[in-house]
């Protein structure tokens, strides 16, 4: 009996009954007539992905993007950049077809080298400047004697709380520039400020109690730390867990205990003589750094943006880093692990033209066309709704074909 539904299964989801699942949508949208799209089975499938696979796929995506940027109109204004994206990115200036975009990254774009050759290339670029700068360290220090005149800038409930803070950002430009003579706007954050310093109480308290037990377990009859390389070890390995080894100072010490006992044997009277003796043991003592704490909390919440195009006030240069958000998910669509229905190929070449295929029309194709059915319609709403629910059912049948239509029987 279960190996009949189990064949049955496999009955209703192979791959010849892929039709059904594209017969009734738009056959142009593939670049076939509708007669070919009834004919489409696992064969044709896995024939197109071997010419796919055998073709070259890194100039194909290229044309994509280029095709895509002049037909939707696309601006490539504010591209991004990270790690698992450079590749892809070093491309936008041939796709831009100019350098002067604002290039806005992480802290990771933040050094001489990168910046140096982007503003020869002539482009433009926002960045947050890492802890590491020592910029960052000098306003940090003349904070703690001084009040910036801060501007407010945006204003917005809260989004998590209904009955939370209003959510309020400020920006300051100090005199003083980078070192490569860019100016530098400070952001300020109030519920960041908040956010940061109950993330610092919860891992002095989290630090704190792991001290705790170590030092019970030291006091213990049965500590098994005896030596004092273990014991530093350890308290090293809780520091740096909970990053605060700027807030909690701990100190090693020998504590001794005194014990006394009879020199000799026998019972104990008056002119008993008794000897002492000391054992040392290791033990911890920490405490806790309320300068560093009131230090650090004068700048909870804040942090520089550097950019060199100097034209940007504080604000603009603020809106540009709060777009970042906005870029990376688009790059997190197409780089994140989905969830697509099996994909029963054996031939590796089929199963990377496969993988291809969704990552270039899956996303790009839904978006694409939501994009231009929202550009395009300039009539009625009855009509504007009427064309972009066509325009979606008219690109679900690219991610079904690159998800579910490509697999072997």
């Amino acid at each position: 009996m279960s190996r009949a539904c189990s064949a049955e299964r496999r009955r209703r989801t192979s791959l010849p009954r892929r039709q059904e699942t594209v017969h009734g949508f738009a056959a142009g949208m593939f670049g076939i007539d509708a007669d070919q799209m009834r004919r489409l089975s696992d064969d044709r499938i896995g024939r197109a992905l071997d010419r796919l696979f055998d073709a070259d796929r890194a100039a194909l995506l290229t044309e994509v993007v280029v095709a895509v940027g002049r037909r939707f109109g696309v601006t490539f204004d504010r591209p991004h950049d990270d790690s698992t994206s450079v590749a892809f990115c070093g491309r936008y200036r041939a796709v831009a077809g100019r350098s002067d975009f604002l290039y806005v990254a992480d802290p990771k774009l933040c050094s001489y080298a990168n910046m140096q050759h982007i503003d020869a290339a002539g482009g433009r670029f926002v960045t947050v400047m890492p802890r590491s700068r020592q910029e960052d360290a000098r306003f940090r220090k003349w904070i703690q004697s001084h009040t910036p005149d801060w501007e407010l800038v945006r204003e917005r409930p809260n989004v998590r709380h209904a009955d939370g803070p209003r959510d309020c950002w400020y920006v300051y430009r100090p005199q003083l520039s980078s070192m490569e003579g860019w100016p530098i706007p400070w952001v300020w954050s109030t519920l960041l400020t908040l956010q940061q310093r109950a993330a610092r109480d919860r891992r002095v308290a989290a630090a704190t109690e792991q001290l705790e037990q170590l030092h019970r377990r030291l006091a213990g009859a049965r500590a098994r730390l005896r030596g004092a390389a273990e014991i530093d070890r350890r308290v090293q390995e809780i520091l740096e867990q909970y990053r605060v080894a700027r807030y909690l100072k701990v100190q090693r010490v020998v504590r001794e205990e005194h014990s006394f006992k009879q020199a000799r044997r026998g019972r104990p009277g008056p002119d008993t003589a008794y000897r002492r003796i000391t054992l040392r043991r290791f033990d911890i003592e920490y405490r806790l750094d309320e300068d560093a704490v009131a230090y650090d909390r004068r700048s909870d919440g804040m942090c520089p943006l550097l950019s060199n195009h100097r034209n940007l006030t504080a604000a603009q240069v603020l809106e540009a880093h709060k777009g970042r958000s906005t870029i990376e998910k688009r790059f997190e669509q197409v780089k994140t692990v989905r969830e697509i229905a099996p994909v029963f190929l054996k031939n590796e070449g089929r199963i990377e033209a496969s993988r291809h295929t969704s990552l270039r029309c899956s996303p790009r194709r839904l978006s694409s066309a939501n994009y231009a059915a929202r550009c395009s319609v300039r009539t009625s709403d009855a009509s504007c709704n009427r064309q972009v629910l066509r325009a979606r059912r008219q690109a679900l049948p690219a991610s079904r074909l690159a998800g579910e239509g490509a697999r072997k029987a």
